[in-house]
């Protein structure tokens, strides 16, 4: 059975087993040092934000992109250090009861999507992480590894879809309260032209002092007609313009 057919399947990789022979491959004694930078070598050369930490959350190794995240220079300032030294306390503490929790149930964690507010620009930003646990030849879990991906923008553009929804959702509310009252509005001068113009022409012949009273409240009714209709075009032209 190909990888393919087990997706189809609905069988997940087993991400522990995974992690394990990761390790066994990266920490293992023979060669080790030869093994620690070819790894530094290959994820130095990916976008992803990519590290190993041990049990008590210290970073053992990195990539530049978690050192840049970080707000340090190289990836050696980081290492030794916790995401206590980097990001805000609350932060710190879900990234570290998540991984309390892969070191206690051996479990990874796949595609979960964390945030937290950057300290030197204040502004919120969110990551896509995976977390492996990585197990020892006796098979106790003793570190993870780390991948972060930034979808920062990707969430901000989805943010910004459902504030634009929800804008075009009231303005449309709006919209329908403003015409059932233009409506009304409307329907009174029309009645009034409506009413009057019999009484000018259905009557042969009319007197000049009584058609003149009629033709001004026609005159009047129109004039309101058209200053409704002004103010409506202006409203709308009002709406037209473009939100931020």
């Amino acid at each position: 059975m190909t990888k393919n057919d087990n997706l189809k399947d609905g069988n997940l990789p087993d991400y522990n087993a995974a992690g394990s022979k990761f390790a066994d491959k990266i920490l293992s004694k023979d060669n080790s040092a030869d093994k620690h930078e070819l790894f530094r070598l290959v994820i130095e050369h990916l976008p992803d934000q990519i590290y190993l930490k041990d049990r008590l959350g210290k970073f053992l190794l990195c990539n530049t992109p978690v050192a840049k995240n970080a707000g340090c220079a190289s990836p050696e300032e980081v290492i030794g250090k916790t995401d206590f030294d980097f990001y805000p306390t609350e932060a710190a503490e879900r990234f570290l009861a998540n991984e309390s929790k892969i070191m206690q149930t051996a479990e990874a964690l796949i595609n979960h999507e964390e945030h937290y507010i950057d300290k030197q620009t204040n502004e919120v930003k969110w990551n896509l992480t995976t977390k492996i646990p990585i197990r020892d030849q006796a098979n106790v879990v003793i570190g993870l590894l780390g991948i972060n991906r930034d979808i920062t923008q990707i969430k901000n553009a989805l943010l910004q879809q459902e504030r634009t929804l929800i804008d075009l959702q009231h303005r449309n509310r709006e919209l329908e309260e403003f015409t059932h009252i233009v409506s009304h509005n409307l329907r009174s001068p029309v009645a009034n032209i409506l009413g009057l113009l019999p009484l000018a022409t259905d009557r042969d012949p009319c007197p000049a002092e009584e058609i003149i009273p009629i033709l001004e409240n026609i005159a009047s009714s129109a004039k309101k007609l058209d200053a409704m209709i002004r103010d409506l075009n202006k409203i709308l032209e009002a709406r037209q313009q473009p939100t931020e």
